[in-house]
């Protein structure tokens, strides 16, 4: 039977706020040929990124997204996490063939994102100084989403006044 449904939805589970989200939609197309169609994302009634298509009943069809994650609508004020937001991905029939559609239940499906503001942090933590260790170091400190720290042990006698104790965060919540 002619349908149009929506098979998979890849999204990243979290994106940084000054990023692209971008992802991909996967539908199932088994409408006659040459139905308009359109695949669309909102949050909060917003069209985020829309692609207009023809069906053409040839199965599987996949279209990739990216829009900016600052143009997401911020998060009303009675939401317990304010750093997650909905997005409601459709796919429909449009026009006067609409009505082929078999059901319309498969069309739709929401997902949830979490805007991450804060830099992650990294801490490198090494007996000496080695290239692995100074690799893995520059890697992240060379991306803007990244705090990252480096210690070397400076191999004292005492260990509680070593600079690994000492750089070590003091609380749990510090650490995390």
């Amino acid at each position: 039977p002619a349908d149009l449904s929506l098979v998979d939805l890849i999204v990243p589970e979290s994106v940084f706020s000054e990023e692209q989200l971008q992802g991909r939609v996967m539908i199932q197309d088994s409408m006659p040929p040459g139905v308009p169609s359109v695949v669309r994302i909102q949050s909060q009634g917003k069209t985020m990124w829309e692609q207009v298509f023809q069906a053409d009943g040839k199965g599987e069809r996949r279209f990739d997204f990216a829009f900016p994650v600052r143009e997401l609508p911020i998060a009303a004020a009675s939401d317990a996490d304010k750093t997650l937001r909905t997005l409601s991905v459709q796919v429909a029939a449009t026009g006067d063939q609409a009505a082929l559609e078999k059901t319309r239940a498969n069309n739709a499906r929401e997902v949830a994102v979490h805007l991450l503001t804060k830099k992650r942090k990294l801490l490198v933590l090494d007996g000496r100084p080695r290239w692995e260790t100074r690799y893995i170091h520059n890697h992240f400190d060379r991306d803007e989403r990244w705090s990252a720290s480096i210690v070397f042990d400076d191999l004292i006698e005492d260990a509680a006044e070593g600079a690994i104790q000492l750089n070590f965060p003091k609380t749990r919540d510090d650490l995390f």
